[in-house]
């Protein structure tokens, strides 16, 4: 299962470019799959669901690494939604 999901992530991280679209870092273990516009109420997503939605085409994400993510979400107040467990 590790090696189909470092598949999925690869394939999707080459797919968007391979860099963050902000600062243009391209090491790979730094990259996440960011909403562009936020979560907007939403709750989050499976690592695996988000993948498969990026590798169909979808335009709703973009690679950030984790430090311009951190700077986005602070930026625009975007928080997502806890599942309560």
């Amino acid at each position: 299962m590790k090696e189909y999901r470092t598949d999925l992530r690869s394939r999707a991280v080459a797919h968007l470019g391979g860099a963050c679209k902000s600062c243009g870092i391209r090491d790979a273990r730094v990259l996440c799959f960011d909403h562009i516009d936020g979560l907007k109420g939403q709750k989050r997503e499976s690592q695996d669901m988000v993948l498969r939605q990026v590798l169909a085409g979808s335009t709703a994400y973009q690679l950030l690494c984790h430090n311009c993510n951190h700077l986005k979400r602070f930026e625009n107040h975007e928080f997502a939604l806890r599942a309560v467990r």
